[in-house]
């Protein structure tokens, strides 16, 4: 995963901080989600993501550190409003309908996780690792923003690759080799 806790995980975040009375953390991390709440409105978020212009989608990335040079910020208004529609949609199921904690990973699985990440507080990754206790799971911090995958593709690659068994890298670099040419 990256950028993203796994979302059966939020819960347990929320009851171990509470729990543990880090109400500040709690706070911080319930402020950078106002917008999961705000999408729990009705017909609203729609109107306002349909009305928005590029240039505030652009603010916005821009805030989250997207590079001037991204494809991203070149998108219509109705690229925006399509893109948008989506994860409104997401945001409401997982309040609606929580999902259940993951089971433990038979295959090895690792979480990229950006420092300077406009959304997620690096403190909601807390406790993650007790989630696939036994499993094999790794938890990697790295520079960047939210996007850090739009941002850094090449470390981002590096780490995704780096999880892979050597024979299996030698073939992605041949099979990426020859799609290049």
């Amino acid at each position: 995963g990256i950028a993203a806790p796994h979302p059966g995980t939020i819960l347990k975040f929320i009851g171990m901080k509470t729990l543990g009375l880090r109400w500040i953390t709690l706070l911080e991390q319930l402020i950078r989600s106002w917008y999961i709440w705000f999408f729990q409105l009705p017909w609203l978020p729609e109107l306002l993501v349909s009305k928005a212009s590029p240039s505030f989608w652009n603010r916005l990335l821009r805030r989250a550190q997207v590079q001037d040079d991204d494809p991203m910020l070149r998108r219509s208004q109705k690229d925006f409003e399509s893109i948008a529609r989506g994860p409104i949609h997401l945001y409401r199921q997982l309040i609606r309908r929580r999902p259940p904690r993951p089971a433990l990973p038979q295959i090895p699985c690792q979480q990229i996780i950006p420092d300077s990440d406009l959304f997620i507080a690096t403190a909601v990754y807390d406790g993650q690792q007790k989630l696939f206790e036994g499993g094999p799971y790794r938890a990697v911090r790295i520079a960047g923003p939210h996007w850090v995958h739009r941002s850094d593709p090449d470390t981002v690659n590096e780490i995704i690759l780096s999880m892979i068994p050597d024979t299996d890298k030698k073939k992605h670099k041949a099979k990426s080799a020859a799609s290049v040419v």
